[in-house]
């Protein structure tokens, strides 16, 4: 968030959650919204609430625009055969799969619902809906390896450290290893998947 002196007089922030009813004052105020990265917070594997909250968000013929990691399509790249990548592993198994807690909580749900959000948005006043599949540019392999280290820390800080604290330990003896693993030519990749829909003009 920009410190006053650097922000537009344009740009307005506040907070708001996405599973909570709209403030009156947003409810159909935006020709856009864009949304990313959100769905380690998608609960019960169902994002319908979401999705009818971002569409009160938008004017009839607005435009929501929704991008994702693909977690099917998470893999281990090398630059040369042989390197170590046991870590990466681990990294890649932490940010891509369900997860629970010893009491059988679940703290990261399934993301089967990714696959079926386009069928999702035109059920709930959505229509126009395409997807876009995309892979970053190799040369940008070690700095989003190093955003999801950063994840994999968070994941160990909020979600485990309380709940689940022999995960939280290996998790964080986890993280300097993959990020040497990085540094010698290894590195977690995902594609990514946009999802474009516009809100239909009778909503």
């Amino acid at each position: 968030m920009p410190t006053a002196s650097l922000a537009s007089f344009q740009h307005h922030v506040r907070w708001w959650n996405l599973f909570e009813e709209l403030p009156p004052e947003m409810v159909g105020a935006y020709d856009v919204v864009h949304v990313r990265l959100i769905a380690l917070v998608i609960k019960n594997d169902n994002p319908t609430v979401v999705v009818k909250n971002l569409c009160r968000l938008l004017k009839p013929g607005g435009y929501l625009q929704w991008e994702e990691l693909n977690s099917d399509a998470a893999y281990i790249s090398t630059a040369a055969p042989g390197l170590e990548t046991a870590a990466l592993e681990q990294l890649k198994h932490l940010v891509t799969q369900p997860m629970k807690g010893p009491n059988d909580e679940a703290l990261i749900g399934p993301r089967d619902w990714m696959q079926r959000l386009p069928n999702t948005l035109s059920a709930h006043g959505f229509d126009d809906v395409h997807t876009h599949n995309y892979c970053e540019a190799p040369h940008m392999a070690l700095f989003w390896t190093d955003m999801y280290l950063v994840c994999a820390e968070e994941i160990a800080e909020q979600m485990l450290k309380d709940k689940d604290p022999a995960k939280e330990r290996s998790t964080k003896e986890m993280a300097p290893r993959a990020g040497k693993e990085a540094r010698t030519g290894a590195a977690l990749v995902y594609d990514k998947s946009v999802v474009v829909a516009r809100k239909a003009k009778n909503s």
